[in-house]
């Protein structure tokens, strides 16, 4: 039986290259998760540092941030400048090493990670919001329900928002848990304008 050598070499050759690039599929979406793993716990933990901020802040001080009143005006929004500089009693700070994003107090910090713009707190009611609900006047803390401390980053992209949701509440789900995501996009820039992380009650009167 005669054998065909060059054949099979270039057989071998295409298998190898099938395998090979098969293995590179398999690597290359290895190394985007193990990216995107990172991000989230990057996130995760600047999250958190910035809730423990506003907790020392609180204790410090022995009352909770002032309102914004600027001419943005925001009931969910108190002045989260407060954790860098503050007049207030007690004050001990800066508390994070964030900067302010505008002259005005409004409440934003520059937060430009893997392309978010601002970070802020919020003092909200745990209802049902995000997705399609932007938070408003039925999420303002009152005595009826318990109010917590959110953690807002603005600015995220959607497979971020929706990577970030599955890690705290393990689904995708942008209106429940402790997660919310606001999906207008309205700098039309294709990210998400909130993305929202629920923390401790806080005492508010």
């Amino acid at each position: 039986m005669l054998i065909n050598k060059g054949a099979m070499f270039g057989l071998d050759a295409r298998i190898a290259l099938a395998i090979f690039g098969a293995l590179s599929v398999i690597s290359g979406a290895a190394l985007y998760s193990a990216i995107q793993q990172a991000k989230i716990v990057s996130i995760a933990t600047d999250i958190n540092e910035f809730a423990k901020a506003h907790d020392a802040y609180y204790l410090d001080v022995t009352e909770l941030m002032s309102l914004d009143v600027s001419a943005t005006k925001n009931d969910l929004r108190p002045i989260s400048e407060e954790v860098i500089t503050s007049t207030k009693q007690g004050w001990k700070g800066p508390y994070v090493s964030y900067s302010d994003k505008w002259v005005v107090d409004d409440g934003y910090l520059s937060y430009d990670k893997y392309g978010a713009d601002t970070i802020h707190y919020f003092y909200a009611k745990d209802n049902s919001w995000g997705g399609g609900v932007s938070p408003g006047p039925t999420q303002v803390c009152d005595s009826s329900d318990p109010c917590y401390l959110w953690v807002i980053i603005h600015e995220v992209t959607p497979d971020l928002a929706d990577a970030l949701d599955i890690y705290y509440d393990g689904a995708k789900d942008y209106d429940v848990g402790n997660v919310r995501v606001v999906i207008a996009d309205s700098n039309t820039n294709g990210k998400y304008d909130v993305v929202a992380f629920k923390q401790n009650v806080i005492p508010f009167n």
